[in-house]
């Protein structure tokens, strides 16, 4: 059976804080195309690249690499519901 953990909590609520980034940022940053990709997702990728990766990096052990996993995969998953 699988136990839910530190590393699933927090992987819900980057998911949760990326969904809502995806309302709020888009009003603050604008929807300007730069690098191929709307100016408010570069700020979004940004904060978990300066944050959260680290964070993982730093706390290591278990519940780092697989919250590290679960965003690398919600990363990719998570297009399908905020491209527009």
């Amino acid at each position: 059976m699988f136990a839910v953990g530190a590393a699933e909590y927090l992987a819900l609520a980057w998911t949760v804080t990326v969904l809502i980034g995806s309302r709020v940022l888009p009003r603050i940053f604008g929807r300007t195309l730069v690098g191929g990709g709307p100016r408010w997702r570069s700020v979004s990728s940004l904060i978990t690249q300066w944050l959260v990766l680290p964070w993982c990096y730093f706390h290591g052990a278990e519940v780092g690499e697989r919250l590290f996993i679960y965003i690398f995969a919600l990363y990719m998953l998570i297009d399908f519901v905020i491209v527009k």
